[in-house]
């Protein structure tokens, strides 16, 4: 069995460390603080793709956001995560860009329409129709966000539960232990 050490509690290591134990490897979570607490903490955790070009970026961020849903199929119950979409309307000098990228973003598949003003309130009561004015309103309904330290959390705790893999907080990593090119193992601030 392939024994790993994960540096880091947050929405990446979380992920790291639950697919690596889901593949059969020995997992250790080494966290320095808290789960979710360093940049994870601090993140809005948008999942998007509708602003991101370069080609090759978007389908990046795409990938992402089916790997989100994919995991929301996994687990069933996915209180981290939020969808329903997002809206976007932009000042008058911005409007042709705007069109522009929904077009490209169509001619790639991806899923975003423009709707009218009921629709929009429909969808989110509390906006001011008066603060979008005659702006057109697009709508990306695949996007969402997630919650990401409930996704930390979650995430850890199936590794855990369901794999076995070991999570310690307060384990500050200071070094890694080198043989050659190869990591063996870490240091960690109370010098084991």
């Amino acid at each position: 069995m392939i024994k790993t050490i994960v540096i880091g509690a947050g929405v990446m290591g979380a992920s790291v460390a639950y697919r690596l134990a889901q593949a059969g490897a020995a997992v250790t979570v080494l966290e320095a603080a808290r789960i979710g607490g360093g940049t994870s903490g601090i993140s809005f955790a948008w999942t998007n793709a509708h602003k991101k070009p370069p080609k090759p970026y978007h389908d990046l961020n795409v990938a992402g956001m089916k790997a989100h849903a994919a995991l929301a199929n996994e687990f069933g119950a996915t209180p981290w995560w939020h969808g329903g979409g997002s809206l976007e309307w932009e000042a008058e000098p911005d409007r042709i860009a705007q069109r522009e990228n929904i077009e490209r973003l169509r001619s790639w598949g991806y899923a975003a329409e423009w709707i009218t003003p009921r629709q929009v309130k429909e969808l989110e009561p509390d906006i001011d129709p008066a603060a979008i004015g005659d702006a057109p309103v697009a709508f990306f309904p695949e996007e969402g966000w997630l919650d990401p330290v409930v996704y930390a959390h979650a995430m850890l705790s199936a590794a855990r539960r369901r794999h076995g893999a070991n999570v310690i907080c307060g384990a500050r990593v200071i070094d890694l232990i080198m043989a050659g090119d190869r990591v063996t193992g870490v240091r960690i601030a109370d010098g084991t």
